[in-house]
């Protein structure tokens, strides 16, 4: 009887844990939608932008889980990978959230009537499908769950050498201007330094070419083409260019806004707004926001990515 009662006590908790998680899952994406619209609303970007700067190993909605909670994050690592390289969380600090990906593995054989787990064969480390060996294993996601982080400075212990971009590249440099010219030059398009018209630089798809105006300095000529890099890797299958310019153009100065941050050849005035968004749709406006900050993003890791790489 005793066995029977603890038996079933443990699993009503872990269904209770499960229910728990799900709803911290749905709290964290409110979370998301309600900051947002503050944002849109005050239309202060730079703060964020510069944060994402310091958090390139996590995705935008992570990225942005963490500015939420704590906007003094530098480097944010789970409390085992703190203690692999011999750091402790600190007693009494408060974990920040993010989500993780639930991964499973299923068949996926076209055809195949089994819809439920594979099983994992321990000799070959494989995993297989009980109706056919030989069927293709695949990986599917099957939701989010709640996952525990920790910034640096909630730890003590073995000193971590910080090396970021600023150290490694200072201000504007010929080295930081060759890396961006190279990456343009690996997806075969031309760097041009030539009168650009009434803009101080453009992008052309059709022409595989950016063009950038020699007459400004050289640190804003470096700012310019972090801007029409954004625009080679964002928006080259856009049809909509002139109906939606405004959005395209602050997708691109945003790139070159955590470019410019990263590598500190900004001055600290250049703040960066989101522009007149209002224009950019009527009830889809916060949609429109998330993927501009999601290509934004991911844009930006890219190119000093890229940089990191050369330099």
């Amino acid at each position: 009887m005793i066995l029977y009662y603890t038996t079933r006590q443990t699993k009503e908790k872990k269904m209770d844990t499960k229910v728990k998680a799900s709803d911290r899952v749905e709290e964290l994406t409110s979370l998301i939608d309600e900051k947002i619209d503050e944002l849109i609303e005050n239309n202060d970007w730079s703060n964020y932008l510069r944060f994402i700067t310091t958090q390139r190993n996590y995705s935008w909605f992570n990225s942005l889980l963490i500015f939420l909670q704590d906007q003094e994050a530098t480097f944010v690592r789970g409390y085992k990978q703190w203690e692999k390289i011999g750091r402790q969380v600190k007693k009494g600090e408060k974990a920040i959230d993010i989500l993780a990906p639930q991964i499973a593995r299923r068949c996926a054989e076209k055809g195949c009537s089994h819809k439920g787990r594979v099983i994992f064969n321990r000799a070959t480390k494989n995993f297989y499908c009980p109706v056919d060996e030989g069927h293709r294993i695949g990986q599917f996601l099957t939701g989010f769950r709640d996952v525990k982080v920790f910034d640096i400075a909630q730890t003590v212990g073995e000193p971590i050498k910080m090396l970021d971009l600023k150290d490694k590249c200072g201000n504007a440099t010929q080295e930081i201007w060759d890396a961006l010219v190279s990456l343009a030059e690996s997806h075969d398009f031309k760097v041009i330094l030539a009168g650009a018209g009434s803009a101080e630089g453009y992008c052309s798809h059709e022409r595989k070419e950016i063009v950038i105006d020699p007459s400004n300095d050289f640190g804003y000529r470096v700012k310019v083409l972090a801007h029409e890099i954004g625009h080679l890797l964002m928006h080259k299958d856009i049809t909509d260019y002139q109906q939606q310019r405004g959005r395209y153009e602050t997708e691109a100065e945003g790139v070159a806004w955590v470019v410019c941050e990263a590598l500190g050849i900004h001055s600290e005035d250049d703040n960066y707004s989101f522009g007149y968004i209002s224009i950019w749709g009527k009830d889809d406006v916060k949609k429109l926001v998330k993927e501009s900050l999601k290509r934004i993003e991911k844009t930006s890791k890219e190119i000093l990515d890229a940089i990191e790489d050369v330099v």
